[in-house]
């Protein structure tokens, strides 16, 4: 918690406020105390279980503003491309994060094999022979962990790269 449980007087509602990205059971003893407070101690506590259940949050990931290549490069393979990959919060490391792009191209027979990014953010494709010009790549990321009770298993933010072939 970062601040609380408190519990308020009389109603008996139980305030507090989590640290970000927290999650599990916590047991608060509560005892229960009339106006007479020298029968205290004679009190049982009552336990009241506080479960946070853990929701999924969205991948992050870092990638250039730009890449360069030639005409007739032939396939193209660069590892790292994708950098800084999170599913989320370290309890969410098992996630695998899969992306996604979607490109725009003021040449339309650019690739010979479309852009992909695989899972460990390598960047593969292949420019057509005799072509050059440029592309936007617009590329999203997503993960397996699910978005149930609020959860997000698509990262908000969306990242621009712009490709050129010389």
């Amino acid at each position: 918690f970062l601040d609380g449980p408190h519990v308020s007087f009389p109603s008996g509602g139980i305030k507090f406020t989590l640290r970000p990205f927290a999650n599990g059971n916590a047991d608060i003893a509560l005892r229960l105390i009339g106006p007479d407070l020298r029968n205290a101690e004679a009190l049982t506590p009552v336990t009241v279980k506080i479960s946070v259940i853990p929701v999924n949050n969205a991948p992050t990931f870092i990638v250039p503003s730009e890449l360069l290549t030639v005409e007739d490069g032939g396939p193209q393979t660069i590892p790292g491309f994708v950098r800084d990959i999170r599913a989320g919060p370290a309890d969410e490391g098992w996630q695998t994060v899969y992306f996604s792009i979607q490109e725009s191209s003021e040449s339309p027979n650019l690739f010979a094999s479309p852009p992909i990014i695989s899972s460990d953010g390598t960047l593969h494709f292949a420019c057509a022979p005799g072509q050059h010009g440029s592309a936007e790549l617009l590329i999203s990321a997503e993960d397996d962990g699910g978005n149930e009770f609020g959860g997000s298993d698509v990262g908000v933010e969306q990242k621009m790269v712009r490709l050129q072939v010389y």
